[in-house]
């Protein structure tokens, strides 16, 4: 996105020590309150493993090729609930690269999904990443309509397919004619979001750099919902990812967005006692859940306060960031219930309050779906699946909308704490708002044995379904 950079300091500015004697910079601290967390994070902190292992890949791309000889496998698949930083990651090594003193740092090429439709586009523009006075010949390759040019580059004559014809797989065989080993002094890193939306057309052109069949130094980043990987291999064929190729993005460690507050607070020149920006770091780490979404959103609310408070952090109303940074959360976690959640909102809040803190396996949580849905089968909708769906459908939904996702020994896991009791606060607000029990009633209208730990997880204890008890 051209300009994205633009009101953003550079990454030495946002790391050095500004000195806490000079006035706070309140001029670039609405360009940052403005930011949008599609974006670059500005203060972006954890993600070293995948950092480190991306960098690794490539780098042995490069050496492998040098050689003679090609690193098959090597995509990485960087997958995860909405606002885990997939993106953000992306575009910092973007960044971090296109900063970097060091000659052999990857070449970032980021390409819209919509754009691998187009094989021969997207091998014009690694043509022009690779050497720009190149692409131009490489591109009258693509456009002159030759039937053995067009047959190396994996396209039909004239640089297009026939209507009827099923696209053939792409070809990368040109770019290895026209760019011999020598003319690759870096790796390239071909960057793709949202790849759990690819249909079948856009992830073939994914394969053959997956295989390595050219050779190139080629590395495929992929990121997208936790669902990602079954998509790769359901639309694109790409099945087999290494070992520590899948990277599933859950919370920043301890004490990571307590860096990033304390980082932001250093750039804008925020003159305070240490305790006092200590305090801030530990409350918006606490806040946030440590989501890098969340966390974004409660330094944007804190941005706010500072404004209003003339940038003297000791004067920042706490309450009413706090208050901002809720909004902002909440708003996002409904935008990410489907319609298919909100209509059976209280079996997802069941499931959630199931599904607790470690999680359950997909067997128990797909008997689970089967189980709440047998409590009371005259229930309201509300206590259902969507028409048409199954129990194992349903789980796979839920996976795909950030609600799941895989943590530790297999188990499936609710990546936001806060996002889990959302659902459930939601369960029980739809079971009192819909009249779908009474407390203190008796018969069909009473609350289950299942009703009664929403009730509980969200602090209240079910009255005695007994009049007399």
């Amino acid at each position: 996105m051209p300009g994205q950079y633009a009101t953003r300091p550079a990454l030495t500015e946002m790391t050095a020590n500004t000195g806490q004697n000079r006035a706070p910079d309140l001029d670039r601290l609405p360009d940052f309150i403005e930011e949008r967390d599609r974006n670059a994070a500005w203060f972006f902190v954890g993600r070293s493993t995948q950092v480190e292992y991306i960098e690794r890949t490539c780098d042995l791309a490069l050496r492998r090729f040098q050689k003679g000889t090609a690193l098959a496998g090597a995509t990485v698949l960087i997958q995860g609930a909405p606002g885990a930083g997939k993106t953000a990651l992306l575009k910092h090594l973007r960044e971090k690269w296109a900063t970097t003193d060091t000659a052999s740092a990857p070449v970032a090429l980021y390409v819209d999904p919509s754009e691998l439709g187009d094989p021969a586009a997207i091998m014009t523009r690694i043509a022009e990443a690779i050497d720009p006075a190149k692409a131009t010949e490489f591109r009258r390759t693509t456009t002159s309509g030759g039937e053995a040019k067009a047959g190396v580059l994996g396209i039909g004559a004239g640089g297009t397919w026939g209507a009827a014809t099923a696209p053939p797989p792409p070809d990368f065989g040109a770019l290895r004619m026209l760019f011999p080993a020598e003319a690759w002094t870096r790796p390239l890193c071909l960057m793709v979001d949202e790849v759990q939306g690819l249909t079948q057309h856009q992830a073939a052109l994914l394969r053959p750099l997956h295989l390595a069949g050219d050779g190139l130094p080629i590395v495929p980043v992929l990121a997208g919902l936790a669902s990602s990987q079954e998509a790769l291999a359901r639309q694109g064929g790409i099945s087999r990812l290494s070992t520590g190729a899948v990277h599933t993005l859950g919370r920043l460690g301890a004490g990571q967005a307590a860096e990033a507050v304390q980082r932001m607070l250093t750039c804008f020149r925020i003159g305070v006692e240490d305790a006092e920006a200590e305090r801030w770091a530990a409350l918006l780490e606490h806040d946030s859940d440590r989501w890098p979404q969340h966390l974004q959103n409660a330094m944007r609310a804190l941005g706010e306060g500072l404004l209003k408070a003339g940038g003297v952090l000791s004067a920042v109303d706490e309450t009413a960031v706090l208050r901002r940074a809720q909004a902002w959360r909440l708003e996002s976690y409904r935008q990410r219930r489907s319609p298919e959640m909100r209509g059976a909102v209280i079996l997802v809040g069941h499931l959630m309050a199931a599904v607790g803190d470690g999680g359950l396996h997909r067997h128990q949580i797909v008997d689970t779906i089967s189980a709440r849905i047998g409590d009371r089968p005259e229930g309201s909708s509300a206590r259902r699946l969507p028409n048409g769906i199954s129990p194992e459908e349903f789980l796979e939904h839920l996976i795909h909308r950030g609600a799941l996702q895989e943590g530790e020994d297999d188990r499936l896991v609710c990546p936001i704490p806060s996002f889990r009791l959302f659902l459930i606060g939601e369960a029980v607000r739809t079971m009192f708002d819909k009249d779908d029990f009474i407390l203190g009633g008796i018969g069909e209208q009473s609350p289950t044995e299942h009703d009664a730990r929403l009730l509980t997880e969200m602090g209240r204890e079910p009255e005695p379904t007994d009049p007399a008890g």
